[in-house]
């Protein structure tokens, strides 16, 4: 089981609702928190509530604060299971809810890519407040074959909202020849409280949908059964805004011989732009004010904007299907250079054989290069932070231009976002050489690992250093 979260206060719910239904003759579930909260938001006395007392089978790793698709990768990628199930962080699961799981992947046939469960609102006879428990695809309760997951290199990280991750998923294991279903089991939510000028955020899933159709065409939404939008009608809202603002300042400012055209002109955009926010406000009500049904349009139109120039550029362009192309290759130290004992000298620096010739190649097809150093020599006494830049320096010396060096200079007790499997270094050096994680590779020893790329979204490569690069 993995959840992404940002710590959401109901979190100890689920993980309790989870050691219940687990709790009833079911197989335990291994259950991975994925915590997506920024690197520099976290001290120590921010950790994730859990739920009182201890919590054995459940794991918490974090994934830098990089969005649900990065999170939700970075959680399956750290299971080894055949099936993989995501759940919100805000809902609690049924007591039977393990054995419909069971029950659900048994029946799955062999082509069967994900399952989706049903989500359940408690709540007054409301037809505006249904729409999230028919929504297709979302992963708010959703159980996929890891073997499709790994056909289709899993959740676009470029997608920064859940839903526009979900959509894209749903659309691309359909186009791999997979078929994705329907479960008996069930989740619940509660609804969610009005969040007044800050659910303005909301509407940054239309940037995702200018992705989605430069990516699969205009028919996506059709095609990904997630309704039609509400984008023209946010569109015809602003154009009916701006009018009447512009007419309203040309009646009072210009002195227009016929001043009546320019106020029936105002009036009447006015009304259409009330009308739609009053629709907007009726939809959307309870969990969004008037001020907000007010400014969404604005927001949706002009996230619209954002996401259609970021990923077309305006010259009609589609965006590169995943897996990205490399851009970056990243090594850890033991993947270039000789392991020598501690007390040899910093300035002691034997390349591996084959090293050079690589790394010439890599910058000759015009690939960034850098280091991670995540050993904690430096900060555990073995080497001073001065003596650690003199490895540095002459590595790069020995080796050539390096583009990024990312060295981790905390003690083991530290519990910094350095050591593996943590990724903080390959996040660094991603946003350093201004490439996405994904677009990296990480070369790694048997001794260093390749934790940190699997949890980074990096791609990975271990090498056996004692051959070198012959």
């Amino acid at each position: 089981m993995v959840v992404p979260t940002l710590g959401h206060p109901r979190l100890g719910l689920l993980v309790a609702s989870v050691r219940e239904t687990t709790a009833r003759g079911q197989d335990p579930l291994d259950v991975l928190v994925i915590d997506d909260r920024p690197f520099g938001a976290r001290g120590p006395n921010q950790a994730l509530d859990l739920g009182p007392g201890p919590v054995p089978g459940v794991r918490v790793v974090r994934s830098g604060g990089r969005g649900p698709a990065a999170a939700r990768n970075v959680g399956w990628r750290s299971t080894r299971t055949e099936w993989v199930v995501f759940l919100d962080d805000d809902v609690v699961v049924s007591a039977l809810w393990a054995a419909a799981l069971v029950r659900d992947v048994t029946a799955a046939g062999p082509d069967v890519a994900a399952l989706q469960g049903h989500l359940r609102i408690p709540l007054p006879d409301d037809p505006r407040l249904a729409g999230p428990e028919h929504a297709r695809w979302a992963t708010t309760d959703m159980v996929f074959r890891r073997a499709a997951l790994e056909r289709v290199h899993g959740f676009d990280e470029r997608s920064r909202t859940a839903d526009g991750g979900d959509a894209d998923l749903a659309l691309r294991l359909r186009t791999a020849g997979w078929q994705l279903g329907r479960g008996t089991r069930s989740v619940e939510r509660s609804v969610r409280p009005a969040r007044d000028l800050a659910g303005l955020r909301t509407e940054t899933h239309n940037a995702d949908d200018a992705l989605l159709r430069a990516r699969h065409g205009g028919s996506w939404r059709a095609r990904a059964e997630v309704g039609p939008g509400r984008l023209p009608w946010h569109v015809a809202a602003v154009a009916a805004g701006l009018t009447a603002l512009t007419a309203g300042v040309a009646a009072a400012v210009l002195d227009a011989r016929e001043p009546h055209v320019a106020h029936a002109v105002a009036a009447l955009a006015g009304l259409v732009w009330v009308a739609l926010t009053a629709g907007l406000a009726w939809e959307r009500a309870p969990r969004r004010t008037v001020l907000t049904s007010a400014l969404a349009p604005f927001a949706a139109v002009a996230y619209r904007a954002r996401g259609a120039w970021r990923w077309r550029q305006g010259l009609g362009r589609t965006v590169p299907a995943r897996p990205l192309p490399v851009r970056a290759v990243l090594f850890a130290k033991g993947a270039l250079v000789r392991v020598v004992p501690d007390d040899a000298g910093p300035d002691v620096v034997e390349p591996l054989p084959g090293a050079r010739r690589v790394l010439r190649g890599l910058r000759a097809d015009g690939m960034f290069v850098g280091l991670v150093w995540d050993r904690t020599d430096a900060g555990c006494g073995h080497l001073t932070v001065a003596q650690a830049d003199t490895v540095g320096r002459e590595m790069r010396r020995v080796l050539g231009r390096v583009d990024t060096w990312q060295l981790c200079t905390h003690a083991r007790t530290e519990g910094c976002t350095c050591r593996e499997p943590e990724a903080g270094l390959v996040l660094r050096a991603a946003a350093e050489l201004g490439v996405l994680p994904a677009e990296c590779a990480v070369v790694g020893d048997v001794r260093d690992g390749i934790g940190a790329a699997v949890t980074a979204g990096a791609r990975s490569i271990v090498l056996p250093t004692d051959a070198g690069w012959a």
